[in-house]
């Protein structure tokens, strides 16, 4: 690996994507009549536990917070499983044709940062969110932000700053951002695809592996 990756200029970070294939419109899985807060993904710190709890009941009258996904606190820091505010439904986890409909009729994306580095927050469930036309509330120490910078599809608050996290969500409620959302659906689906992360990774393997050895 030293021979062939020598510095920085000779690395390449290939990232997670998302299926090309747009899924067809599902029914309104939401039976609350508010606005859903989507938090897709297994609660893997105990802090997105408390942050979770703080936006239900802080906006318990403006949105519900759903969760799909585990609890798993017990095995990231905490000494039992947290509980969750008595607002949040929790869906526990679904297979990923159910999740769709979810994601397509959510109001807003929840990406919650794991803890203060970048390297603990690769956050996949941004590509799905956005793939599915979903505004996104992240924090400032998750990596893939890079993808709101490119779609101008959401709200970052600076982390573990929990009045600003209730103020994001607060307006991505209020003023979606602005635009059709099939246009960020369409963007994703094409440059963040699955076949566009091969085509990458072929790239890579050409530019490193003499030609004779790849075949």
């Amino acid at each position: 690996m030293e021979a062939i990756l020598r510095g920085p200029r000779d690395a390449e970070i290939i990232p997670t994507g998302c299926p090309s294939i747009i899924p067809r419109h599902a029914a309104n899985p939401f039976r609350g009549g508010k606005p859903a807060a989507l938090f897709l993904g297994s609660l893997a710190a105990p802090r997105m536990a408390h942050v979770l709890n703080y936006l239900a009941q802080e906006l318990k009258d403006e949105c519900e917070v759903h969760v799909i996904g585990a609890n798993k606190t017990a095995l990231y820091g905490a000494e039992k499983e947290l509980t969750l505010h008595e607002s949040i439904v929790r869906h526990g986890e679904l297979p990923e044709p159910e999740i769709w409909k979810y994601i397509e009729h959510a109001s807003v994306g929840l990406a919650l940062a794991t803890g203060p580095h970048a390297f603990d927050n690769d956050l996949s469930k941004m590509f799905h969110y956005l793939r599915g036309g979903l505004p996104v509330l992240s924090e400032d120490t998750v990596y893939t932000n890079y993808l709101l910078q490119e779609t101008s599809y959401g709200e970052i608050a600076p982390f573990d700053n929990l009045d600003a996290l209730r103020q994001g969500l607060r307006t991505l409620l209020r003023n979606p951002p602005p635009g059709p959302k099939e246009a960020v659906m369409e963007y994703m689906a094409r440059r963040h695809s699955w076949e566009e992360r091969v085509e990458r990774l072929l790239s890579l393997l050409r530019r490193v592996v003499p030609s004779k050895e790849l075949y």
